[in-house]
């Protein structure tokens, strides 16, 4: 990855061009040559682990005259962004969770709404999947109300979505269609 310095402001780094103001295979010059053409080698770092619902990275590029060098922060977030934060990430966590239970009655059933659909079935089978998918999805709302409810309360951080889902069980024993797989 490289940088090229414009009127002494560091761009976004990438990959060099092929071919660059008609110079055919630019990508292949030196570092020496690219100097001339305002191009210098970017040195990426990893960035800190941060707490996202309290932390932001705020990333920084420095020019030492001889290569571009990242650096970073981890910066505490104000009241607003944290607010925007977990705003986002609820929205987000609650969007998912239709297909979240889509996929926790699949293959056996399209969508949880077809799973619940079978709870007055005559067949003891399909009705009893179809109390566990309610009692499932009920399970899964209730977190998400107390989730939103906690965060907006001040008393629980927002978690990730991957937290979030990461709480529940599969619905079913996971099953290759001859019962569950032990």
């Amino acid at each position: 990855m490289h940088c090229q310095i414009i009127d002494g402001v560091i761009q976004e780094p990438q990959n060099l061009p092929i071919v660059f103001k008609n110079v055919s295979n630019f990508h292949l010059l030196t570092n020496t040559e690219l100097v001339k053409y305002g191009w210098y080698p970017f040195m990426q770092t990893a960035p800190p682990i941060i707490n996202p619902a309290v932390q932001k990275l705020t990333e920084r590029r420095m020019f030492n005259g001889v290569v571009v060098m990242q650096s970073w922060s981890a910066d505490t977030m104000t009241a607003a962004e944290s607010l925007a934060y977990a705003t986002a990430t609820l929205v987000e966590i609650t969007s998912s969770i239709t297909p979240f239970l889509n996929q926790a009655v699949a293959p056996a059933y399209e969508t949880i709404v077809s799973a619940k659909s079978w709870l007055s079935s005559s067949e003891p089978d399909w009705a009893r999947e179809a109390a566990q998918a309610n009692v499932y999805a009920d399970l899964v709302w209730k977190a998400q109300k107390a989730t939103v409810a906690a965060v907006q309360a001040g008393t629980q951080q927002v978690p990730t979505k991957t937290a979030f889902f990461a709480q529940f069980p599969p619905l079913w024993p996971p099953s290759n269609g001859n019962g569950p797989i032990v």
